[in-house]
C-alpha cells in the first residue's frame, strides 16, 4: 500500500525479496525480536575539529537476528514506523542507549538518540523518556533528541507538545539530515534547536562538487548567526575532514573519526582517542588545527 501511494501507481505486487527479508515477514519478526531480546546499541562519537574534544555520542540500534544475522536499521525502522512497534522499540534504545553511557567512562558527554514522527507525536513519550533518565541517573541536560524535519512537520500541534516539554526539563534538540528534502527556514525561526546535522550526501560531495561546499558553508554560516550548533554527518576520509573544517562547520561524525561499535570498545576508544590526541591530520596544511584520526576502530 505505501509503496503504491508513493509511486502513485493502482496496483503493487509484493515481492519477497524486496528490502532484504520482505517487508511484511520482517513486519512479523519485530514483536519476537522486541521480547527475547534481539536488540542492541552501538555508540559512534561526534568530534569537536576546533580541538579535537570528544563533542557527544550517537546510540544507533541493531537488530542481530538468529536466522537472518545482522539487519540494517534501514530495513525495519520505516517499518516500525507505521505501526504502534516504534515506540516500543524507541524506549528500548534509549533505556538501554542511556544506562550504558551513564555507566561508562564517557563523563559528561552528550547522548543522541534518533526520534521518530510517531514518538513525537505521543503525548506520552516525553514523560516516558524523562522517567527513564531519572531512573538510569543521566541528566537531561546530557540528552539529546535527533528529529528530522519531517517528523516535525508530522502533525505540528501534537510534536510541538512534546518537544516542548523535553525542551522545558533540560533534554537538547537537534535537527537531522539537514538540507535533505524537508529543509526550511520555519525550522530555524520557530523552533529553539541546539545542533543542525547536515546530510551526507552534501559533506560527502564538497570535495567533487563546489554546489555541496558551497551549501555546507551556507548553513554552517546561517547556524552559526542563529547560535546553534553545526554537524558534519558522513565524514569518511582526512580530505572530506579538512574540507569541512575550512567551513567553520562545529563538530564532525562519520568513519573517519570511527565506526559505531559496542559499549565495551567504546570505553576503549575513549581512552586511546585521548592518548592520540596531537598528532597531526594527513594532509592538513596551513592554519587548520591538528587533529587525531590514527586511531579508529
Amino acid at each position: 500500500m505505501y509503496r503504491a501511494k508513493r509511486l502513485r501507481s493502482h496496483v503493487e505486487m509484493n515481492a519477497a525479496d524486496r528490502g532484504g527479508h520482505g517487508r511484511v515477514h520482517l513486519l512479523t519478526e519485530l514483536t519476537p525480536a522486541l521480547a527475547n531480546p534481539q536488540f542492541s546499541v552501538e555508540y559512534q562519537p561526534q568530534l569537536r575539529v576546533s580541538d579535537g574534544e570528544v563533542a557527544g555520542i550517537e546510540a544507533l540500534i541493531r537488530w542481530h537476528h538468529p536466522e537472518y544475522g545482522d539487519i540494517p536499521p534501514g530495513a525495519f525502522i520505516g517499518l516500525a514506523e507505521h505501526t504502534d512497534l516504534i515506540s516500543p522499540i524507541t524506549d528500548l534504545v534509549v533505556r538501554m542507549a542511556a544506562t550504558g553511557i551513564r555507566t561508562s567512562t564517557a563523563g559528561e558527554l552528550t547522548l543522541a538518540v534518533n526520534v521518530s514522527a510517531r514518538s513525537l507525536v505521543d503525548r506520552r513519550f516525553a514523560k516516558r523518556l524523562l522517567d527513564v533518565l531519572d531512573n538510569v541517573g543521566l541528566p537531561p541536560h546530557r540528552f539529546e533528541i535527533e528529529v528530522t524535519e519531517r517528523a516535525l512537520v508530522t502533525h505540528p500541534e501534537h510534536s510541538s507538545y512534546t518537544i516542548a516539554a523535553l525542551r522545558e526539563a533540560g533534554v537538547r534538540l537537534a535537527v537531522d539530515d539537514f538540507g535533505c528534502g524537508y529543509s526550511s527556514y520555519h525550522t530555524l525561526r520557530d523552533l529553539d534547536v541546539d545542533r543542525l546535522k547536515i546530510d551526507r550526501v552534501f559533506v560527502a560531495g564538497m570535495l567533487t562538487n563546489p554546489r555541496d561546499e558551497a551549501i555546507v558553508r551556507s548553513v554552517v554560516n546561517l547556524a552559526h548567526r542563529l547560535g546553534i550548533e553545526v554537524v558534519g554527518e558522513g565524514v569518511e576520509s582526512p580530505d572530506v575532514l579538512q574540507a569541512l573544517m575550512a567551513t567553520g562547520c562545529d563538530v564532525a561524525q562519520g568513519y573517519c573519526i570511527a565506526h559505531p561499535m559496542p559499549l565495551a570498545e567504546l570505553r576503549g576508544w575513549l581512552t586511546r582517542w585521548e592518548d592520540s590526541r596531537g598528532l597531526p591530520l594527513a594532509g592538513a596544511g596551513g592554519a587548520a588545527p591538528e587533529l587525531p584520526v590514527r586511531v579508529k576502530r
